[in-house]
């Protein structure tokens, strides 16, 4: 190396030009011949330069320093030079390994979807064809021809009539026509009953807006086929029976109520007209006669609300639950002992019909049954995320943990209706009401405490 050279040695040295110069020129060659071997014409100048510059005693630092400056500047231009070069390297192989990691996700990506995949250029021939289109169609791309892809794959439109050229998905996306969501079917070997596909294809750009390929997917789409006229048969039956419950609710509010009322209203007349010759028995039997189809005719009223609960249209429109609350409370029978309180009730857009009918048979049940000597009602919200959760709490005398699923079964009541009048079909319309909006409702008892809560989600938004 240049740096290596004792100058101070060769300036106090009394050898001749000769000597001086010939020793200077071999430490020199082996220096650069070692670092700079690459560039050869360059260090043959600076060796004429070293020959036609070096004349005497007096100038030889002067060169040998010049020289040593030049070589130094040198080294540091080859360094940097290897350096980026190096570096440059680096980054290419770097960017190689991603580039070849790229293909072999992009690879992987392709042959393992559900879809087929096909891809062509613009004579037909396939670049891409992955195992999932090989699977679905039952036959290898390497037996079949390429100017007419729906004839070769045994493709026909969905009623069975033969696939021409002009609907071809492929041949289309070669015209650079685009193919979306068609039903076509497949019959071959494999399939000789035929399956359903549903195809999209189109045309395949370079960056410079060059049309060069053609693409095409599926997937095939026969058990969903078989799934949806299953269920529009189910659908289909469920309207009938709609309608057969609609026929019942009207028979049930109409035909049977009528004679309910007629045998109730001849009751009073007879009770009023002979009064004076019945006795006490008879009186309270007709007056139990006259609680009996007052019974059965709110019975069918209860039963005919319970057939339509969750199923009539209703608009949304912004519920303030505390309003609601209170209009429910001022409009229903209160004794003076019960108060109501509220905390945290919300303002929301739901519907108010349904949402209504429920906070107002749980009002109602927890006023019927209270008989503490100060009853309260108290009515709470919280937040659960795409849920509210309301709290309607009681003092009242509360409910076994044993009954807590059978209060809310059609006709179920936990008191003797004699004693407590009511059709049974309250909680269980609430019940029907909250989970056809997607909620839940349930009992749990106040922790050292009277009373039961009932507590219910309703959706946020519908």
């Amino acid at each position: 190396m240049i740096n290596n050279i004792q100058l101070d040695k060769y300036k106090s040295s009394s050898s001749n030009t000769k000597e001086f110069k010939s020793t200077l020129l071999k430490k020199l060659n082996h220096s650069i011949t070692q670092i700079y071997n690459t560039h050869n014409q360059e260090i043959n100048l600076l060796k004429s330069n070293i020959e036609s510059t070096i004349k005497d005693e007096a100038s030889r630092q002067t060169a040998i320093l010049n020289i040593a400056k030049d070589f130094e500047d040198k080294k540091i231009q080859l360094e940097n030079e290897m350096l980026l070069r190096l570096t440059f390297e680096k980054e290419k192989d770097q960017l190689l390994l991603q580039l070849k990691e790229k293909s072999g996700s992009l690879e992987a990506i392709v042959d393992f979807m559900n879809e087929g995949l096909v891809v062509s250029d613009l004579s037909g021939v396939f670049l891409i064809f992955n195992p999932s289109a090989e699977e679905i169609m039952g036959v290898s791309p390497t037996k079949v021809g390429k100017n007419h892809w729906g004839h070769s794959f045994k493709l026909f439109k969905e009623d069975g009539t033969e696939l021409t050229k002009d609907c071809d998905p492929i041949q289309l996306a070669i015209k650079e026509k685009n193919y979306k969501n068609q039903i076509i079917l497949c019959k071959n070997e494999k399939y000789p009953q035929g399956i359903l596909l549903n195809f999209n294809s189109n045309p395949i750009y370079n960056k410079d807006g060059k049309h060069f390929a053609a693409m095409a997917t599926f997937r095939d789409i026969s058990q969903e086929r078989e799934q949806q006229v299953k269920m529009e048969s189910l659908n289909s039956d469920l309207l009938r029976s709609n309608q057969d419950l609609d026929q019942f609710a009207y028979v049930a509010s109409h035909d049977l109520r009528s004679p309910l009322r007629a045998i109730k209203q001849l009751s009073a007349w007879i009770l009023e007209d002979e009064n004076n010759k019945l006795t006490t028995e008879s009186k309270e039997n007709f007056e139990l006669l006259q609680s009996r189809t007052q019974r059965l005719d709110s019975l069918l009223d209860a039963l005919l609300k319970y057939s339509r609960a969750g199923r009539a249209s209703q608009e949304i429109s912004t519920v303030d639950v505390k309003n609601i609350v209170n209009n429910i409370f001022d409009g229903l029978h209160n004794p003076n002992n019960i108060k109501i309180l509220t905390s945290q009730l919300p303002s929301f857009k739901t519907k108010k019909t349904p949402f209504y009918v429920v906070m107002q048979n749980l009002i109602d049940n927890a006023i019927k049954h209270n008989d503490h000597e100060k009853g309260v009602i108290t009515i709470s919200c919280s937040d659960k995320g795409h849920f509210y959760q309301f709290n309607i709490q009681d003092n009242g005398p509360g409910i076994e943990e044993k009954y807590y699923d059978k209060v809310f079964q059609i006709f179920k009541t936990l008191q003797a209706r004699d004693k407590k009048e009511g059709s049974g079909m309250g909680l269980s319309i609430v019940k029907k009401i909250i989970e056809n909006q997607g909620g839940e409702i349930w009992l749990q008892q106040p922790d050292k405490k009277p009373g039961v809560i009932f507590s219910f989600t309703w959706p946020k938004t519908l």
